[in-house]
């Protein structure tokens, strides 16, 4: 009797490992996802001879909300909710709450104007690619600079490209992949590229865990205090994030960068290094 248990039992184990997790897009009209995320962020600059640090530690919180289901398609926006942030740089400690008039009326406050509280619209396939951004979700002008760019990519700007994957969705290969299989995707846009591979670790309880690691090129310009800046950095990404296997939708992303580069600026290169921390957590509303 031992011996059929323990047999029974490897045999469970040999099918637990060899189950296929498929693509799922299980979305409906109405349905909302609210986010929250914890983001750290440090950064270190070189310029004649002294070094800079700039810390920033923010709670940001933001809502996806499906407008509108079709047989092949989603409507969907994504709206930044509310951002509180300290930020430390130059000897001098500084507090944002987007809740407040005065903050979003001062220096910091231009960094997040027409962000918070404006949805990003777009279009989500069956397959949960994106295949369309409304004019309200395009590239626009960054009144923030510098630190409008810092904080883009913490608040979920640029998330949402036309061609790539939703990223409130698993990401998983349409044919679909077995634990302990990887796979690839890349994008790229006008300010760089990313190539990120993926890995499925483990299937328990309906919920699936897939670690990643990225390699990101930077190219792009901004404008900070009436100059322009050229941001030229390469960036490692690891991370992992946890998701339904019966509906594809993301519970928890966590994930360190690390980026190394120089910024041109007024005739000087300077060297740059930052590292940004994110962990989020995705509830249903």
């Amino acid at each position: 009797m031992r011996k059929i248990l323990l047999v029974a039992l490897m045999f469970s184990a040999i099918g637990a490992t060899a189950q296929t997790v498929t693509r799922k897009v299980v979305l409906a009209k109405g349905q909302q996802l609210e986010q929250q995320s914890h983001v750290k962020m440090n950064m270190t600059q070189e310029m004649m001879g002294q070094s800079m640090e700039i810390k920033v530690e923010s709670d940001i919180t933001n809502v996806v909300e499906v407008k509108d289901a079709a047989s092949n398609s989603f409507e969907v926006a994504n709206t930044i909710k509310k951002i509180l942030m300290n930020m430390s740089a130059m000897g001098q400690d500084m507090k944002f709450d987007s809740d407040k008039k005065e903050d979003m009326d001062g220096q910091m406050g231009q960094a997040f104007k027409g962000k918070i509280g404006v949805p990003r619209e777009f279009t989500v396939n069956k397959e949960g690619i994106i295949t369309a951004l409304k004019a309200n979700a395009e590239k626009k002008d960054d009144p923030g600079g510098m630190m409008g760019g810092m904080m883009n990519g913490a608040m979920g700007e640029g998330e949402e490209k036309e061609g790539s994957s939703f990223n409130s969705l698993a990401n998983i290969p349409s044919k679909g992949v077995k634990v302990g299989e990887s796979w690839s995707d890349s994008t790229s846009d006008s300010n760089g590229k990313t190539f990120t591979t993926y890995t499925l670790k483990e299937v328990t309880g309906g919920n699936g865990l897939v670690t990643l690691s990225a390699n990101t090129a930077i190219n792009r310009e901004l404008e900070q205090q009436g100059m322009t800046v050229q941001m030229d950095m390469k960036a490692t990404t690891t991370g992992e994030y946890t998701f339904e296997v019966g509906t594809g939708i993301i519970k928890t992303r966590k994930a360190t960068t690390k980026a190394t580069g120089t910024m041109e600026v007024a005739g000087q290169s300077v060297p740059v290094n930052i590292e940004t921390i994110v962990q989020s957590t995705i509830s249903k509303k």
